[in-house]
């Protein structure tokens, strides 16, 4: 273990930490493996790395970021895929065809028309995908949401949300998919 001074620029140390370290494998460096909490860091760690270098061609460290990590891990242990954002909202709206009638009057447009348009309906998706993501990553369940629920009015209304919950995971059970707060825990 390396410590890095806190008072100099993290990824400039990092790179040049990581080539001192492997600087007997030049120019093949891919036997490491370097994590990054974003792209936007993993692409500048990249170019101070090749600066670092001085040396045109090199095999660089694999370079990943933390989606990425977890859902390769994931996916080589519990043997499911990850489901993209635009495939959530897909399952989730075909979830919502699968409930009984008394659902459609949540998604209602301003003509009182239940929201056909994917486009239009993607954006009220993904906040209900997001509602739900936050129940599975804090666990909380539907029961203790009906309990710190102080108005009965929202009871139905709570009811209505477990059984698209429920759908929706059923959906994405079926078609051999997970999602990331599910991931997250499970690992």
């Amino acid at each position: 273990m390396r410590l890095i001074n806190y008072s100099s620029p993290f990824l400039e140390s990092l790179s040049s930490l990581i080539y001192e370290e492997q600087k007997n494998f030049s120019p093949d460096f891919s036997k490491a493996l370097l994590v990054f909490p974003s792209k936007r860091s993993l692409i500048y760690f990249r170019k101070l790395f090749l600066k670092i270098c001085g040396k045109d061609v090199i095999y660089p460290p694999k370079l990943t970021g933390i989606e990425n990590f977890i859902s390769e891990l994931y996916i080589e242990n519990f043997d499911k895929k990850k489901a993209g954002r635009l495939k959530r909202i897909f399952l989730l709206k075909k979830s919502l065809s699968l409930c009984s009638s008394k659902l459609s009057h949540i998604f209602k447009g301003s003509e009182g028309k239940m929201l056909e348009n994917f486009f239009n309906f993607a954006g009220y998706g993904s906040k209900l995908l997001k509602f739900f993501d936050e129940l599975i990553v804090e666990d909380i369940s539907f029961n203790s949401l009906k309990k710190e629920v102080l108005y009965t009015d929202y009871d139905l209304q709570i009811d209505i949300l477990f059984e698209i919950f429920l759908s929706y995971n059923k959906l994405l059970k079926e078609s051999g998919y997970t999602d990331s707060p599910r991931m997250l825990k499970k690992l």
